[in-house]
């Protein structure tokens, strides 16, 4: 299953550095300028699989 950018629509990769906004849409960390308010979390795909599909499916 592969899960895409919410702005170019691409596959999100492990080494890509995403974030996650309020309304938790993953995006490229380059993809679009958010403001800070706006973005909960900046890490990298694979840690954001780790911490957050970990738990969902568990």
């Amino acid at each position: 299953m592969n899960i895409y950018c919410g702005v170019c629509h691409k596959v999100l990769k492990d080494a890509n550095i995403v974030k996650i906004d309020i309304i938790n849409t993953l995006t490229h960390y380059t993809c679009i300028g958010l403001h800070s308010v706006l973005i909960k979390k900046i890490y990298t795909f694979e840690n954001i699989k780790q911490k957050h599909w970990s738990i969902a499916w568990s």
